[in-house]
């Protein structure tokens, strides 16, 4: 390659020689470091792994720089490579595949790429299984790496804060410390150079009705961290001292510490390197269990807000369904209305045409008859008038003296004799002329049942014409209301048509949020599931968390019921566990390793069941390798362990007795239960080491010392120097 790259170097020049440069060390890298490091990894995993403890795995690495060295030397540059296994992770030459689908170019993995790959399989796994439980520090990251080496197959991969040390024994650091209290520490004008500081947060971050200094306490109490070094003894006795609650907070973390560092024999380096660690950790689990609690309170937020629309939602949809029947109703109701009016119109506009028709035809028949009468009436209407004058002055005396006579003067004669002959009566005796005075009216009588006639036709019209006119006035009344009612009708129809378009989008969106609900449902259910999830104590021969179940029990209100597993009463735990699920109270099994075989039938029943929303099952049981893995998986499990040492152990038995029946009765009764408890901890103690001078194998439990308390207390009494 070398003899390659000075070929190229002689035939190339100028600018080429710069991108030349650049894929030679490309090539280089790829084609020869990557391989070597990959055999490096090789070969630490093959051979490094199998290595106990840091001295051999540190020499194993100064043989692997050495044989690089011998074998590489003239290849590569030795000093490129880590052999040093505290700066070599066994993630660091970790390959996974860079691109759409895996099908990129391999490349090289990160630690923090690793432990990012990982968090999110966790997370993938705790959401759709259960939780885990496991704490990614660089320890496990590391196993993980090996492991997933060993089994899994190939492109599987995957500010600071400040710090104040006070030194003091005031109890104005003890009123710092524990209540965040900075009155004793600071004064005059040195508070109000402190006041002046914060004084812009305050205005900003201020709550309401919060002074300045109640503002310094509770920044003071969020920020503030303390660190306490005191020897062994000194921490001792301030432990013991009173009004030091600045400690006494954390007195049992205190005492493990203080144990830990006197069991083990090493440097406050390591001591110090324990903290980071249990720090780290505890930081890690809190901010996991954190962000659960979060994502779970988002959700159950969010599940209540859809709840919430959804009512919404249907309220919204029963008011506008129920808007749409008024309309509707209305609207039905203008339809009626306008057909009634249609039908009114019709009758009308018949009507209208018959009277039409009808005074048509009264007026052509009346124009008939007046022309008629009119045509007779011209003839005669001149000489009646002429006759009426000329006769207008004649009295009926007169007329009756003249018929009375039985022959007429010769004037009256001749006169009478011209009116009969104007008359076409030929007839000239006295009794023609007398019959004709006495008929004289004949000619009015005739004419006036003409004129009569003519009359009532002229009515009989008048009131055909004023009945059309009053016919079409009122149907075009009927017509102007039909057209209000009409654009009434098309309003509320229109009106009708959205509040259903309203109603069907509302039904959509309702529909929707339904879907969406029911698809949640059961991812809330899951969620409301966990709480009832049933816990699973892991407890080691002679511990017992019966006690500290009773008090949580009767601190929280609840009822627990337990039972122990033996003797064959494996149905009466099932009737109990039933009953818990049914009424809604704890239910505490022990012992169930002892039944290994039936425990399946208590996931059996919790799963089929239907328990109480305050049901909650609590189970206990050792170490086994066959314990049921479905049992196992459902359920939440707590390492349950007795403190170790004898002084904590009798502590802890000490602390678990009431007070009053610890101490009834004479002095020699204490001691006596004092003995009983201090041998407790003592053979717990020794069973804990190898098995040598004991017959068979024991688990002295609590019930061992229960039943010891109970003896010693019955001799006392019957030997009548107690109780």
């Amino acid at each position: 390659m070398k003899n390659l790259f000075c070929t190229w170097s002689t035939r190339y020049a100028g600018d080429n020689m710069e991108i030349l440069r650049k894929f030679w060390e490309i090539v280089v890298d790829w084609f020869l470091y990557i391989p070597i490091r990959i055999c490096f990894y090789e070969s630490r995993r093959i051979f490094r792994d199998r290595l106990v403890g840091p001295k051999h795995r540190a020499k194993f690495d100064a043989i692997l720089r050495q044989v690089a060295e011998e074998r590489l030397g003239g290849l590569i540059r030795v000093e490129d490579f880590s052999f040093d296994y505290k700066e070599e992770g066994k993630w660091s030459t970790m390959v996974v595949r860079k691109g759409e689908e895996g099908r990129g170019m391999l490349a090289r993995l990160s630690k923090d790429d690793y432990k990012d790959m990982i968090s999110n399989f966790i997370a993938t796994y705790e959401r759709d299984v259960g939780p885990l439980g496991i704490t990614l520090v660089e320890e496990v990251l590391e196993n993980l790496a090996c492991l997933d080496r060993a089994l899994g197959s190939g492109d599987v991969g995957s500010a600071g804060c400040a710090c104040v040390l006070m030194i003091g024994r005031s109890g104005g650091v003890n009123s710092l410390v524990a209540n965040g209290d900075t009155e004793e520490l600071i004064f005059g004008e040195e508070r109000e150079m402190v006041y002046s500081q914060i004084k812009e947060d305050y205005q900003i971050e201020m709550r309401p009705g919060e002074s300045i200094q109640e503002y310094l306490s509770r920044r003071t109490r969020k920020n503030l961290k303390t660190s306490l070094v005191v020897t062994s003894r000194n921490l001792r006795n301030i432990l013991e001292e009173n009004g030091r609650p600045m400690v006494s907070y954390h007195k049992s973390l205190c005492e493990v510490t203080v144990d830990i560092h006197e069991m083990l024999n090493c440097c406050p380096k390591y001591l110090s390197t324990l903290l980071k660690l249990w720090t780290a950790g505890f930081k890690n689990n809190s901010e996991k269990i954190g962000k659960e609690k979060e994502r779970l309170n988002r959700g159950l937020a969010k599940l209540k807000d859809m709840h919430e629309t959804v009512d919404r939602l249907t309220k919204e949809a029963r008011v506008k369904e129920e808007e749409l029947t008024r309309k509707e109703r209305l609207a039905n109701e203008a339809l009626e209305g306008i057909e009634k009016g249609l039908e009114e119109a019709a009758k009308y506009k018949a009507e209208v045409a018959i009277l039409g028709e009808k005074t048509k035809n009264e007026e052509m028949n009346s124009k008939r008859k007046h022309a008629r009468i009119e045509e007779e009436l011209a003839e005669i209407r001149p000489v009646l008038e002429e006759a009426r004058r000329a006769v207008g002055s004649i009295k009926q005396d007169n007329l009756n003296e003249i018929r009375a006579l039985k022959m007429p003067p010769e004037a009256i004669h001749d006169v009478l004799y011209g009116v009969l002959i104007l008359m076409g009566s030929a007839d000239e005796s006295w009794n023609a002329m007398r019959k004709f005075l006495s008929g004289y009216s004949r000619v009015v009588e005739k004419v006036a049942p003409m004129e009569a006639q003519l009359h009532e036709a002229e009515e009989d019209l008048h009131a055909a014409r004023l009945r059309l006119h009053q016919c079409e006035e009122e149907r075009e009344k009927i017509s102007a209301k039909v057209k209000e009612m009409q654009k009434e009708f098309a309003a509320r129809t229109g009106e009708a048509e959205a509040l259903r378009n309203g109603v069907e989008q509302a039904r959509g969106t309702l529909a929707k949020a339904v879907g969406l609900l029911e698809g949640l449902e059961e991812e809330k259910k899951r969620w409301e599931g966990e709480c009832a999830l049933p816990v699973l104590f892991i407890v080691t021969p002679g511990a017992d968390p019966t006690r500290e179940l009773t008090e949580h029990a009767a601190a929280t209100g609840h009822k627990l019921v337990s039972m122990a597993i033996g003797g064959g009463n494996e149905g009466e735990a099932l009737e109990l566990l039933r009953r818990g699920m049914a009424e809604g109270y704890w239910v505490l099994i022990v012992n169930l390793h002892l039944a290994l075989a039936w425990a399946g039938r208590i996931e059996v029943e919790l799963r089929s069941g239907d328990p109480h929303r305050n049901f909650r099952c609590w189970l206990t049981t050792e170490p086994r390798d066959d314990f049921p893995r479905m049992l196992l998986e459902s359920s939440l499990k707590v390492a349950f362990e007795f403190p170790p040492g004898v002084r904590d152990n009798v502590k802890r038995i000490c602390e678990s007795w009431d007070a009053r029946w610890f101490e009834a009765g004479n002095v020699q009764r204490s001691q006596i239960l004092f003995l009983c408890a201090w041998f407790h901890a003592v053979v717990q103690e020794r069973a804990s080491f190898l098995p040598q001078g004991w017959t068979k194998d024991y688990e002295f439990s609590t019930a061992d010392l229960k039943s010891a308390c109970e003896t010693v207390v019955q001799v006392v009494k019957e030997d009548g120097s107690g109780a």
